[in-house]
């Protein structure tokens, strides 16, 4: 049987708990976690020694990044488990708006990762593009990533796909215009590529009208 052994102050503002708890149960201890698998998920990671994180809402409305993981001893042992909770409100707001932000562009938004084999760069992976973009080029949300060169050829042309290497290879941004055809009729387009991690973001601006 789990037994409450030390908490900080931090912890009383999620569980219902006081020094003179300390040796109690942790099942027998109330919480402010909405609809929770608290207890559960501590109890299979103290029969499996799996590390469990995930996100939980509070009776407050705040939201907490939640991780529970064993106590190993230095003799290696596992003895019992730590429980970490990280107030991520703030960020979790900021991710809502930059995604609303994202959603709402007019402007195509496409996130690349990228692959790689022996080093070198092969190809790129969609992670995540906004309704602009599968607009324009005219494809369905995918259930699963999309290849650059199997699904957007329009955007892998060799002078593109160089470009989109050079950024990811030396973190300078690019700029460059484009054109592809679409039902008959030729687009152009002002491209802009950054850098993200090991990949890249292209937002194309339709600069059409501007062009002809």
């Amino acid at each position: 049987n789990l037994r409450i052994r030390r908490f900080n102050k931090a912890a009383c503002a999620v569980i219902n708990i006081i020094d003179s708890d300390i040796g109690r149960p942790i099942d027998h201890i109330t919480h402010h976690i909405r609809s929770s698998t608290f207890l559960e998920d501590i109890r299979k990671a103290n029969k499996t020694g799996a590390v469990i994180e995930r996100e939980i809402e509070l009776d407050s409305g705040a939201v907490c990044l939640i991780r529970i993981l064993p106590y190993i001893r230095q003799d290696k042992v596992r003895d019992g488990l730590v429980i970490t909770l990280v107030d991520v409100s703030a960020t979790k707001n900021l991710n809502s708006i930059i995604k609303s932000v994202f959603d709402a562009s007019a402007h195509p938004i496409l996130v690349f990762e990228t692959e790689r084999r022996e080093g070198q760069v092969t190809d790129f992976v969609c992670t995540i593009a906004n309704a602009a973009a599968y607009q324009v080029l005219e494809k369905m949300r995918p259930d699963e990533r999309l290849l650059l060169k199997d699904n957007f050829p329009e955007l892998a042309t060799p002078g593109l796909f160089k470009r989109y290497a050079d950024v990811v290879n030396t973190g300078r941004p690019g700029f460059m215009e484009i054109n592809f055809m679409k039902n008959g009729i030729k687009r152009w387009f002002q491209a802009g590529i950054s850098k993200k991690q090991d990949g890249f973001v292209l937002v194309l601006t339709d600069i059409t009208q501007r062009k002809e």
